[in-house]
């Protein structure tokens, strides 16, 4: 075999987005050494710069959050130009992705809080162009072949640049982590994941492990709790809540002489818009101190509010019913993963708008929600209210989900693994309003509209939703053979004690495959 020149090896360029889990860098280590092909530009966090630096002679490594921040003035030192492009300033342009300004839009203000942080409807949309500036000149300073991102893209400037690749000539590439332990899919779209990345076999490594992981979560569904829920109380008790208010004030008071002055230095930088941290970064930013302790007592209040809502609860009281688990947000799972849905109160109107009589919608709420103080609320005393005004009943939070699936008519869900688990471990059809990794499966049914809704009870009523289970095995069977043994959180490979190693080289194996590389060993 020929081999390329040198010359055509210096155009196999790729970005590495939000790279930051050790497995991850040592996969790109192992590929790097190989075939001595470095990443053009790489956003990580900033405990990872210092030593990639060192380790990538030839690679822009930058703290993924000054890019959170829409620093302009970082990148534009940072890719060594005098000025930047502001084509995504023109009307053509904003008008072309004003759809895909609104995701990211909205992705902000999902994941910052610009009401208790006093940022301004200019600052806003300011920050928004910036985003796209940014990931506009990326992309025509380099070019690269694709983008490899460790997840969904979600935290805006990652976002923006996603939305931009395919139209500049780049690939997108990420993984999808799944509820099935240590596997993910490698996909191109997050919002259709029908498009996987099937690595070819010489590049399988783990395979025998997935292969038996796969299979051994698929025997359990419907019986096991996720992996990723497990040791985690479901429920409260009011002395719980006191103690976990206390704690949280214990830590907290810890950081505030250090909050105090990360907050006057970003003062003295005179940051503008989203670059006022404020003392915290912005995925992480949930305001000053006083702001923190106010979410943090508001979830508490939710939490009672909740539990005096689902008081009484009974599945015996109900016939026929619809079975929501909400989602916990904000999380990269709904937002923005599902897309405009969300906000899962749109969906539930939906549903309770289109609902036969005999039918009844009953909600759980994450049971993670009440607990989780980051970004902006997404929950609020009118949120339940609008729902209870829907006649939907409320399921307590320690209440089986197992249950709830079991003896419902069928799950409405957005991506969350409640829908896998009903059509895997329960039989159960699944209405879903937004993209998952599982959609291929019989008995899931896309709704886009009410008419949608309106077929599925049809079919429901005419007991034509029974779900063909060699089928559903025969699908599973062609997943399989596109899943990798892989999984993107770090602090998660370590808590489960999976193979890191074997992780790492087939984030290898995938680079080789996308570069097309295999002629340079």
């Amino acid at each position: 075999m020929t081999n390329r020149s040198e010359d055509n090896k210096a155009t196999l360029t790729y970005f590495l987005i939000g790279i930051s889990s050790f497995h991850f860098i040592n996969g790109i280590e192992q590929f790097v050494r190989k075939f001595k092909i470095e990443p053009a530009f790489w956003t990580t966090h900033p405990r990872n710069i210092v030593n990639l630096n060192k380790k990538f002679s030839q690679t822009v490594c930058m703290n993924a959050h000054d890019l959170t921040c829409a620093d302009k003035e970082a990148v534009k030192t940072a890719i060594g130009v005098d000025k930047l492009d502001l084509e995504p300033l023109s009307p053509s342009f904003q008008e072309e992705f004003a759809k895909e300004r609104l995701l990211v839009q909205e992705n902000l203000l999902h994941r910052s809080d610009p009401f208790i942080n006093n940022y301004t409807h200019s600052e806003i949309r300011d920050t928004v162009n910036n985003y796209f500036i940014i990931a506009y000149n990326l992309l025509k300073t380099y070019n690269p072949k694709f983008i490899l991102y460790e997840v969904a893209p979600h935290t805006m400037y990652d976002l923006a640049l996603y939305q931009l690749a395919e139209n500049m000539g780049s690939k997108n590439i990420l993984l999808v982590d799944t509820n099935i332990p240590s596997i993910s899919f490698a996909t191109t779209d997050f919002n259709n994941n029908r498009k996987f990345i099937k690595l070819s076999r010489n590049r399988q490594f783990g395979r025998n492990k997935l292969v038996k992981t796969f299979d051994e979560h698929i025997d359990k569904q419907g019986e096991s709790i996720p992996f990723y829920m497990k040791n985690r109380k479901f429920s409260r008790s009011y002395g719980n809540m006191i103690y976990d208010f206390l704690k949280y004030l214990y830590a907290d008071s810890k950081k505030s002489l250090a909050t105090l002055i990360k907050t006057q230095n970003n003062l003295n930088k005179k940051k503008t818009g989203y670059q006022k941290k404020k003392g915290y970064l912005l995925h992480e930013k949930t305001g000053n101190s006083f702001s923190k302790l106010k979410k943090f007592i508001l979830g508490v209040q939710l939490e009672i509010l909740y539990k005096d809502k689902s008081k009484g609860f009974s599945l015996e009281n109900v016939a026929s019913y619809i079975y929501v688990p909400l989602s916990m947000q904000h999380e990269r799972t709904t937002m923005p993963s599902a897309r405009f849905m969300y906000d899962q109160k749109a969906y539930i109107k939906l549903l309770a708008n289109n609902l036969p009589p005999k039918y009844t919608l009953i909600v759980k709420e994450n049971p993670k929600q009440f607990t989780y103080i980051r970004g902006a609320r997404t929950r609020d005393k009118r949120f339940y209210e609008e729902l209870e005004n829907l006649d939907v009943q409320f399921a307590p939070l320690e209440f089986s989900s197992h249950k709830l699936i079991k003896y419902s008519s069928a799950v409405a869900v957005t991506t969350g693994s409640a829908g896998f688990e009903a059509v895997v471990g329960h039989n159960k059809p699944v209405l879903k309003f937004a993209n998952s990794w599982y959609q291929q499966l019989p008995g899931i049914y896309e709704i886009n509209k009410g008419d949608d809704l309106k077929r599925f009870f049809l079919e429901l009523e005419n007991e034509n939703c029974t779900i063909n289970q060699e089928q559903v095995r025969s699908v599973l069977e062609d997943l399989k053979k596109f899943a990798i043994y892989l999984y993107p959180a770090g602090i998660t490979v370590k808590k489960q004690g999976w193979d890191a190693d074997l992780m790492s080289q087939n984030i290898s194996a995938l680079l080789e495959q996308e570069l097309e590389v295999a002629e340079y060993v």
